[in-house]
């Protein structure tokens, strides 16, 4: 019972919740956070390494503590990850041995799974969500656009439920792909309007070149036709003249 006591004390700190399970301040831990690679250079795609032992661990297996007076307490804050490997990057997270058999196992009915967590940040992204509102927009005055509301009756694209996509991802790689299956997405969608605008204004450019080009023609060729009347009629005139002179 006296083991299991100090045992409890370490992995909590001391009494007063300034040391942790090694003897160590909460400083001398934070001191001791090993630098993160730059993510898919050093970490593989789906592993990022556990906070105590340094062992890169599949994200699924990693987890984060919610016991307040642990120096690996996950605090939520009211941030927003561009992708789940930057929550495991700035986050203390912890492999399933030293959630549950190292440091936090007293503790360790606060032990929770990471992955719901970095994906909820990481899906929940007001810049993403706005760009794709305003995607979703159809402006009448956008040549393109003007087509999209005229051939299918439409005055607005469906809004994509882009949180709920994410959030389900199986893991960070298939986040990945999924994140990037949206980028690629938005990134088709505005080629095609930029492309089809810059398009259909050369092809106005081009008409209305060809179609002036016709106007004058025409109009020359009608001067040109009145011109050779007037002169037809002229002539007509001189012999008409000349004839009714050599009579007289």
């Amino acid at each position: 019972m006296a083991r299991s006591a100090s045992s409890a004390t370490n992995s909590h700190g001391s009494e007063d919740g300034n040391q942790n399970s090694r003897g160590e301040s909460s400083s001398q831990a934070q001191e001791q956070v090993p630098s993160v690679p730059d993510t898919g250079k050093k970490l593989k795609a789906n592993c990022a390494k556990c906070y105590d032992c340094h062992e890169l661990i599949p994200h699924r297996l990693l987890y984060i503590c919610h016991d307040e007076i642990c120096y690996g307490y996950y605090q939520e804050k009211n941030l927003t990850y561009h992708t789940p490997f930057h929550f495991y990057e700035n986050e203390k997270v912890f492999c399933s041995r030293c959630s549950f058999v190292g440091n936090h196992q007293n503790h360790q009915d606060m032990m929770k799974e990471a992955h719901p967590v970095a994906t909820k940040l990481s899906s929940k992204n007001k810049d993403l969500e706005y760009s794709f509102r305003k995607l979703a927009y159809l402006d009448p005055e956008d040549l393109v656009d003007r087509m999209i509301i005229d051939h299918f009756k439409v005055k607005q694209l469906p809004l994509l439920p882009l949180a709920n996509y994410l959030l389900n991802a199986e893991d960070s790689e298939e986040w990945e792909g999924r994140k990037k299956m949206l980028d690629d997405f938005k990134e088709t969608v505005e080629k095609c309007r930029t492309v089809g605008a810059d398009f259909a204004r050369k092809q106005a450019i081009k008409a209305m070149n060809f179609y002036n080009e016709a106007v004058y023609l025409v109009n020359e060729t009608i001067e040109t036709d009145n011109a050779r009347e007037k002169s037809k009629e002229r002539e007509q005139r001189k012999r008409r003249d000349s004839h009714k002179s050599s009579k007289s």
